[in-house]
């Protein structure tokens, strides 16, 4: 998803909560920065 994420040195449990989170927070964050046209 971004270059941070790459750095981590084991990648997350895609059934782990805190990856669920992190998906979550990424997803609103995205949602949040358009524009209200393309929604």
């Amino acid at each position: 998803m971004s270059r941070k994420a790459k750095k981590c040195s084991k990648p997350l449990d895609r059934d782990s909560p805190a990856y669920k989170a992190l998906v979550k927070i990424v997803l609103e964050r995205q949602r949040r920065w358009l524009p209200k046209e393309v929604q």
